[in-house]
């Protein structure tokens, strides 16, 4: 955990969570093609402190991924359509870090993931285990 300091978001301290600058500045982007689930990380990531571009579509979410800065953190859902975040997670910089998010326990995407250095978490996503994972890649 990084060091506690003064301005933390109120939500990261009831969270029990440490924070630092960096991670407080963390852009990250976020794709999946459920707007419900976009809606709601998005409120979770951003009342955490973290700037947060959002896509519900892979193209849509690879033009993001193109963009310049770069986003410090890629968080994808397995399933984008056609598409599948793994996909998009190959065309990131090497400077970002990637969570990919699934509903359904694939020991294989889940392994890929690992491959590509990345993170497999499981929906429902708690909070706390998200931004823990982002802190975790950003530091």
């Amino acid at each position: 955990m990084c060091t506690l300091i003064a301005g933390a978001p109120p939500q990261w301290l009831r969270l029990g969570l440490q924070f630092n600058q960096t991670t407080m500045a963390a852009l990250v982007l976020l794709v999946d093609d459920d707007p419900e689930v976009v809606h709601t990380l998005r409120d979770v990531l951003e009342s955490a402190g973290y700037r947060v571009l959002a896509a519900t579509s892979f193209e849509d979410g690879k033009r993001l991924l193109a963009d310049s800065p770069p986003p410090a953190v890629l968080i994808t859902d397995v399933r984008l359509g056609m598409f599948n975040g793994l996909q998009l997670a190959v065309l990131r910089p090497p400077s970002t870090a990637v969570i990919v998010i699934s509903g359904f326990l694939d020991h294989t995407l889940e392994a890929e993931t690992k491959r590509l250095g990345g993170v497999y978490m499981l929906k429902p996503v708690s909070s706390k285990a998200l931004i823990e994972a982002i802190e975790m890649a950003v530091n």
